[in-house]
């Protein structure tokens, strides 16, 4: 009896273990590449409301490096977590 005991413990942390690394395996899909966008099939209201939320929110001085391109990117930020870069939010894709 004390043998059969251990194998089952051993059987079920085996089967718990492939059960979680296939949950978390599939739980995080791939991101897709950023298509490029098409500025014909965009709504101008929502540019315009896109402009105001960039003026109220004061996005240039979080996405726009010194002497940088308006809203390209590239600001460092130094935080407890250590070191991270503010995106491009320009449509541009060269930028």
């Amino acid at each position: 009896m004390k043998i059969v005991t251990p194998f089952y413990i051993i059987v079920i942390l085996v089967v718990l273990s492939s059960i979680t690394a296939f949950i978390l395996s599939n739980r995080f899909p791939e991101i897709e590449e950023r298509s490029r966008v098409n500025k014909t099939i965009i709504d101008p209201n929502s540019i315009n409301r896109g402009e105001k939320f960039v003026a109220i929110g004061g996005y240039s001085s979080c996405h726009t490096r010194i002497g940088g391109e308006s809203y390209a990117g590239g600001v460092l930020m130094t935080n407890p977590f250590g070191k991270v870069y503010s995106t491009n939010i320009t449509s541009d894709l060269k930028t």
